[in-house]
């Protein structure tokens, strides 16, 4: 499938959250404030875009995690206000985000996670942040009927901190499951995510395009490390959807 290339420059080791993910969001919080990570803030404001303007009924968020997109796409809250939050004397509270105004365009989306971790997953779901839930490795050869499912009843699936870890054919596997809908990602500028390998193990019917400007993903100890927007979808979808999240993109780009 044909795409505009991206050279691909920097070779950044993708951080190890192992640890962070089976102890506590407060673990994982820690980590990511001292990282600064800042792809959950570009998530907020990119997946908004996509939920206002294509309006999907689903969207399935691809390594959840704690509920991190979920809290900042739906809630009035920033990033640095959840990091403060979450790794200061209150980080054990659980209900908390619930209190908080929510996005006017909330509840017009059902919002799903699939992640390889069980703790995150079953926090999410006493914490309600999730109408629908499982655990699976999307890398495996075989994915539960449960994983299928959710997985098809997706319209809009964002994918934003795990294309360093996923298999290239992943993405293919939930075109698949699910082909009318839309994937969104924010995919690191590494040698370890080849998106032309990707773009090829696409149907006909669909396409990668990558849209937008680079963005600040996190800090290493050569830099920044960025990554890139990025759509898949069907033809008659994706560029429209691209135009949009290049315009968000680019507001804060300088």
């Amino acid at each position: 499938m044909a795409r505009k290339r991206l050279a691909h420059t920097r070779l950044a080791k993708s951080p190890n959250f192992d640890r962070a993910y089976r102890e506590s969001p407060a673990r994982y919080w820690t980590e990511l404030a001292r990282l600064d990570y800042r792809l959950p803030e570009h998530t907020q404001r990119l997946a908004r875009a996509l939920i206002g303007s294509f309006e999907p009924r689903f969207w399935l968020d691809v390594g959840c995690s704690w509920g991190i997109n979920q809290i900042l796409v739906t809630r009035d809250v920033t990033l640095d206000e959840l990091i403060a939050h979450y790794t200061g004397p209150d980080a054990g509270e659980g209900a908390w985000p619930g209190r908080l105004a929510r996005w006017e365009h909330a509840e017009q989306v059902r919002r799903l996670g699939i992640d390889v971790y069980p703790e995150p997953i079953d926090y999410c779901r006493r914490l309600g942040l999730l109408h629908g839930s499982t655990v699976c490795d999307l890398n495996a050869a075989e994915w539960s009927g449960r994983a299928r499912a959710l997985i098809a009843r997706a319209d809009l699936i964002t994918a934003t901190g795990v294309w360093s870890y996923l298999d290239v054919t992943v993405w293919a596997r939930l075109v698949e499951l699910t082909p009318r809908a839309v994937l969104f990602g924010l995919a690191v500028d590494d040698t370890s995510v080849d998106l032309d390998e990707i773009a090829g193990t696409l149907p006909d019917t669909h396409q990668l395009i990558e849209a937008g400007p680079l963005l600040p993903q996190r800090l290493s100890k050569d830099g920044d490390v960025m990554a890139r927007p990025v759509i898949i979808g069907p033809h008659e979808l994706a560029p429209g959807l691209a135009v949009t999240v290049d315009a968000v993109a680019s507001e804060r780009t300088p």
